[in-house]
């Protein structure tokens, strides 16, 4: 755990350090490629025996008005050694030049298996080129995963993402 969370420091300090200002502005896109790692440790889990192991994704962004986006993500997840495709969309704010808060929503495209989730994520938006991007961010993740018939349950994670994306 302590390795990961001191990747996310030396990944956010390397940025700071090349950092463009950057606004955005309504009608602005982005895509990234997001991997993320779940379960720091930092949140017992006495309700569930899930285990996520990591997830990777590709996103898109739209600005429909400045600083506000609306979020849309295909990701393959492991979660429990079994092998998901999940669809997301959310909303993220830039609240100060490259800092965000979003909120998201996740469900499973498999029929015979329902799981969702919601997620409260911070990052920062770091751009080393114009339009080249690297976006760490932590994250807060609670869900429901259906594991057999009439059997479901809960789970809350706590987690380290990182994406590498251009905007146009």
């Amino acid at each position: 755990m302590e390795k990961k969370i001191l990747l996310a420091i030396v990944l956010i300090l390397i940025g700071l350090n090349g950092l463009n200002a950057q606004t955005f502005s309504q009608g602005e896109k982005a895509i990234a490629a997001r991997i993320s790692n779940f379960d720091l440790g930092l949140i017992k889990k006495k309700e569930s025996n899930v285990q996520m192991d990591f997830n990777l994704g590709l996103k898109g962004d739209y600005f429909v008005i400045d600083n506000l986006t609306v979020t849309a993500c295909f990701n393959y997840s492991r979660i429990n050694k079994d092998n998901q495709m999940l669809g997301e969309i959310g909303t993220k704010y830039y609240f100060w030049e490259y800092l965000y808060g979003g909120v998201f929503y996740q469900g499973v495209f498999d029929y015979r298996r329902l799981s969702s989730a919601g997620r409260i994520e911070c990052g920062a938006t770091l751009y080393f080129a114009k339009n080249v991007f690297v976006e760490p961010s932590v994250f807060f993740q609670r869900g429901g995963l259906a594991l057999g018939v009439n059997q479901t349950t809960m789970y809350t994670h706590a987690g380290l993402a990182v994406s590498v994306g251009v905007n146009f």
